[in-house]
């Protein structure tokens, strides 16, 4: 119930990004470099969000990868296996 609250509070009280950003481009849209500033900023976004993701999964793969070579003649001697 908390969680809900939190969410509530977010999306009644906090402030949009969306409606600053709305409102800048609105009193800069005179200027034409606004226009390639977005796109290039949208590109740069995009790219750390990808960034964080693949460094997000190295690091669960390092977590879950056991150290060293695995010993695949431990079992040589334990009997023989029959392949069909």
């Amino acid at each position: 119930s908390s969680g809900w609250t939190a969410r509530v509070w977010i999306a009644t009280k906090a402030p949009s990004r969306t409606t600053a950003a709305t409102t800048f481009a609105a009193a800069h849209l005179s200027n034409p470099a606004v226009a390639q500033l977005a796109a290039v900023h949208s590109y740069v976004v995009a790219f750390w969000w990808s960034a964080g993701i693949f460094v997000v999964g190295a690091a669960i793969v390092a977590a879950l990868l056991r150290p060293g070579v695995p010993d695949f003649n431990a079992n040589a001697n334990a009997g023989n296996v029959v392949v069909l």
